[in-house]
């Protein structure tokens, strides 16, 4: 039986988190529109779309850590890090705290594990070894990508958006 019939909610769920860390990564551009232009002052359409992709990008998320909740409790426990990693972050921008901002980072890295071993639980589940491996390298690639981007929040916060940027496509390229 296919994989996605034996877990029809894990499959949703997957799928909308998928779109929604697509519609981060443009989000991701959009906001920092200034850094690639060279200085450039933002236009005003592209911090609108920004916020409003962001907002589209919750919403898929959140829907997403629920359907896929439905079939392994781990999504779960990583739409709860998610939670706090948001609250984190907002708590960093506000504040300009370079601790919540690696908080934040930390426990990103920790969503990505849960995702990643609920997922590997389910593809062992239905015999599929070789993709629920792939899904260890996953975590894995993400922790040294966090790993980078904390370093470079250390060094420079710009440093650290050009650095998300490289790291998000890395894990786009890699799963």
């Amino acid at each position: 039986m296919h994989e996605t019939y034996r877990f029809p909610a894990a499959a949703k769920g997957l799928n909308l988190l998928l779109l929604g860390e697509l519609m981060s990564m443009v989000t991701l551009v959009m906001a920092n529109l200034s850094l690639l232009g060279a200085g450039q002052t933002v236009p005003g359409w592209a911090g609108s779309l920004a916020g409003t992709l962001s907002i589209a990008r919750l919403v898929l998320m959140v829907s997403g850590f629920y359907w896929a909740s439905r079939d392994h409790g781990g999504y779960k426990t990583a739409f709860y890090m998610a939670g706090v990693a948001i609250v984190l972050s907002l708590l960093a921008g506000q504040l300009a705290s370079l601790t919540f901002t690696l908080m934040s980072n930390i426990l990103s890295a920790a969503m990505v594990y849960f995702i990643c071993a609920a997922t590997s639980d389910l593809l062992h589940t239905v015999e599929n070894h070789r993709l629920a491996r792939m899904g260890d390298q996953v975590w894995k690639v993400y922790l040294v990508s966090t790993g980078v981007r904390v370093v470079g929040s250390l060094f420079s916060w710009e440093l650290s958006v050009l650095l998300a940027v490289l790291s998000q496509s890395v894990l786009y390229l890699v799963s």
